[in-house]
């Protein structure tokens, strides 16, 4: 105790009740949660008298534990005094349903001024305290002084709970307290080193404490905030997360079940009373890293090109974990290989966010402890545009009785309305007419028509229409009648060298089970021997006659000049380059490369 040379010294008695397990346990549930009054007493005594503190607990437990403010070890604990001072002494007993535990101070001095706490616990694990300053005089005589603070809860105007710290200070002639020494004994073994116990969050964690108590010490394991959890065996707290398994004869560590983020602190395990030593215990918790959804970026956010885009990810552990955000397009697969951003903050803001800036975004957590976190966030950037079409085939030659289908690509933010037009009606699926829309990509969208039994009234113009709020577009086709007899045209009425017509490479996409038309038209001089040439790069046709053994392959002659490729109900391992060329000379030729797609896409 420190010595003060101030006439007007203060020593505050805090009773707080310590209840444990037992028949009163229940009460709470009964009256509810007490509450302390009157907030402090003050209490004066004069030097060389003894003093008597008495704690009186009412229904509320049996265990009253005494400390001094400044000391981490307590004073008492129940009937035991837990330090070598034998001034100190304390009587605890039972009395109807109050217990009451006094503690007595033989020859106050000066050195015992300061705040000194009667201590309870309840079955909740909420500490009830008071305290008392006592000043000490010195060479004052005065009589016996009272002082009394009461902890009351009343349920329905009856049942009370009183929890009353009385503070009781007799006069005497007791004589000097200088010059008292407690009993000296050889030092037990004892290990006071401080020890670091790491454990992850909701594992078991294991305190060492190792101690002989051959001599009849006790030992006493404190919290982080200095409240009693276990006396010698007995665990003093109501959890049952704690306790003393007493695996050696001299182990008395203590072992905490699922332990939480609030358990982290440095435990103090002692003994007492004769020496009084004591053994600090430092727990560190750590949590793996977790993202906190309601505080975090929504998954789904939509916002317009040019705003400016905050996303968060709130990111919670121990020790803190590392930020790292990556970043993969909408069209990509959940498989691709995410992009990572420069960035390793829990905030990430993108200033003037363009279309080509949306996509999936994802942060992740990680902290070394256990697996990392992650969230996902896609980021939809509206803008607009409008419409474009594209039509594969300007032309398609068909016979009647036969079917056929128009194809129509259109590109447009947002997706259009999008149909076919024929003789002025909107063609729509019939026994007549299926129409078939399929994704063709990013803001891309398809549409085809097919023809079912082809007749005299089918051919015609066809016209494609695609709208949104942008504008809209048109494109049209014709489908003709391939006819069995054509009319004698000259080979090359301008004597003009042989040529193959039209761009020398063109893309067609086809679906499957549609029949196509490769186009392939030449001048030439006499026989030209216009052939056709497949992926594999085996010979097709040679003039009219078809070398393939697919039937399905066939040569087109709308007009003198056309050595069209023909092929019916088209097979997905169709697709690839096709090549037509003149044999007399190697360097004409005309690239066709079929795209062949699904139905439904």
């Amino acid at each position: 105790m420190k010595k003060s040379h101030n006439m007007a010294r203060v020593i505050v008695i805090h009773c707080l009740c310590l209840i444990l397990s037992g028949e009163m346990g229940s009460l709470h549930g009964v009256y509810g949660r007490p509450n302390v009054s009157p907030p402090q007493v003050n209490v004066t005594v004069t030097e060389n008298k003894d003093a008597i503190l008495p704690c009186s607990v009412n229904h509320l437990g049996e265990l009253i534990v005494w400390k001094k403010e400044g000391l981490l070890q307590p004073l008492t604990v129940g009937n035991f005094v837990f330090t070598d001072d034998e001034r100190l002494s304390t009587a605890c007993e039972l009395k109807g349903q109050d217990t009451k535990c006094s503690l007595k101070i033989n020859r106050v001095s000066v050195d015992d001024a300061g705040i000194y706490f009667c201590e309870v616990s309840t079955n909740t694990d909420v500490h009830l305290k008071h305290q008392i300053r006592l000043n000490v005089e010195d060479n004052i005589q005065i009589g016996i002084t009272y002082q009394a603070c009461s902890l009351k809860q009343s349920h329905n105007m009856a049942n009370i709970i009183v929890f009353i710290c009385s503070c009781l200070i007799l006069g005497g002639e007791m004589g000097s307290l200088h010059g008292v020494q407690g009993r000296m004994y050889e030092l037990p073994s004892f290990n006071t080193t401080h020890v670091n116990v790491t454990v992850i969050e909701n594992k078991d964690a294991m305190l060492p404490c190792s101690v002989d108590l051959d001599r009849g010490l006790n030992v006493l394991w404190q919290d982080p905030e200095g409240f009693i959890l276990t006396y010698n065996e007995r665990r003093v707290i109501d959890s049952n997360r704690f306790s003393i398994p007493r695996l050696t004869y001299t182990d008395w560590s203590l072992y905490i079940d699922e332990v939480k983020l609030s358990d982290q602190g440095s435990y103090k395990c002692s003994i007492g009373p004769n020496p009084v030593l004591m053994k600090v215990v430092s727990l560190h918790i750590k949590v793996p890293a977790k993202i906190v959804s309601n505080r975090s970026s929504p998954i789904l956010q939509k916002v317009k090109e040019g705003d400016t885009v905050i996303l968060t990810c709130n990111v919670t552990g121990q020790p803190t974990p590392k930020v790292k955000w990556y970043r993969r397009e909408v069209t990509e697969s959940a498989d691709a290989k995410k992009k990572a951003i420069e960035i390793d903050s829990e905030v990430m803001i993108i200033h003037n966010i363009s279309r080509h800036s949306d996509g999936i975004y994802e942060c992740q957590a990680h902290n070394g402890v256990g697996t990392s976190a992650s969230r996902l966030m896609s980021v939809e950037v509206e803008y607009g545009f409008p419409p474009r079409i594209r039509l594969p085939n300007l032309r398609i030659g068909q016979s009647v009785g036969k079917d056929t289908i128009l194809e129509c690509l259109v590109t447009a933010k947002p997706l259009s309305i999008i149909y076919w037009m024929y003789k002025g009606k909107e063609t729509q699926t019939s026994s007549k007419y299926s129409v078939v829309i399929y994704n063709e990509g990013r803001d891309a969208i398809g549409l085809s028509l097919r023809i079912h039994d082809l007749t005299e009234e089918d051919f015609g113009e066809y016209t494609c229409i695609a709208k949104n709020h942008f504008g809209s577009v048109k494109g049209s086709l014709t489908v003709y009648e391939n006819a069995d007899t054509r009319k004698i045209e000259p080979i090359n009425p301008k004597n003009e060298s042989p040529a193959v017509l039209g761009a020398p490479e063109i893309n067609m996409t086809v679906l499957v089970n549609q029949d196509t038309v490769l186009p392939c038209s030449v001048y030439y001089l006499g026989e030209p021997n216009v052939y056709w040439v497949g992926p594999d790069e085996n010979l097709l046709t040679m003039n009219d006659v078809v070398f393939s053994a697919n039937k399905r392959f066939s040569i087109l002659r709308p007009s003198i000049r056309d050595w069209n490729l023909r092929i019916d109900a088209v097979k997905e391992t169709d697709h690839g380059t096709y090549t037509c060329g003149i044999r007399s000379n190697p360097s004409l030729k005309k690239v066709v490369r079929l795209y062949v797609k699904g139905e439904h896409i």
